[in-house]
């Protein structure tokens, strides 16, 4: 195993962390993931990747989102997001070489999804997208609106942020599924990381739905009023 700053100490959230120890196969997925979420099968293709993938998800620095229409995908945490910016500043400094993991600098360090491109999504929009991300990735299209209260925009779907997909099952009725795309997922992702939030810590329960706090979608809104 090589071990990469193992011992470095940096703060997440007000608690002191140590830097686990990582292999440069954990290290590289890490800094893909900064970019945008990687699908589960692109990462098992990968020498060591299954390997890496169970590390990472031992740790608490990686979690994944189900995807029906194709692989599920891998996300950072919070804990994974402080740690890779950690790691981000050790690139930027020059204590840690990127092209002894083959990757290009500027592609891993320039922001995934810059926010300013959806500054016309709304609140609610922002209400749906999170709803989804906190409950698996995808709900029923009466569950959606049960838990939101309101239908989904056209602007989701025309950002490419949610599908909508039809299931017809062998038996029983056919119904439709709400899910969140890659594009989705990364661009939460950019704002959780702009505001620098743990969004799991304004999870309210609601109908039997994992919902956003007013006050997890008032910060994120402000991401959205200031591109303009």
């Amino acid at each position: 195993m090589v071990k990469v700053y193992s011992g470095y100490q940096y703060s997440l959230l007000g608690e002191k962390m140590t830097m686990p120890e990582l292999t440069e196969s954990e290290m590289k997925t890490l800094m893909v993931l900064r970019r945008e979420p990687i699908s589960v099968d692109n990462i098992v293709r990968t020498e060591d990747g299954v390997r890496a993938l169970e590390y990472l998800l031992y740790l608490g620095l990686v979690d994944i989102v189900d995807n029906e229409e194709y692989s599920d995908i891998v996300i950072l945490t919070e804990k994974g997001r402080r740690l890779v910016e950690i790691l981000k500043s050790l690139i930027e400094s020059g204590e840690l070489d990127l092209k002894a993991l083959g990757l290009d600098q500027e592609g891993v360090l320039e922001e995934a999804y810059p926010v300013e491109l959806y500054q016309n999504l709304s609140t609610e929009d922002l209400r749906i997208l999170l709803l989804l991300y906190f409950n698996g990735g995808k709900l029923k299209w009466y569950q959606l609106i049960r838990a939101a209260r309101k239908r989904p925009s056209s602007r989701l779907l025309k950002n490419g942020l949610i599908r909508r997909k039809k299931i017809k099952p062998e038996r029983g009725r056919s119904y439709t599924v709400v899910e969140i795309t890659k594009e989705g997922i990364a661009l939460l992702d950019t704002m959780f990381s702009r505001v620098k939030i743990d969004p799991t810590r304004w999870i309210e329960k609601r109908r039997g739905f994992k919902t956003p706090s007013s006050e997890l979608i008032y910060n994120l809104s402000k991401i959205l009023s200031s591109a303009e």
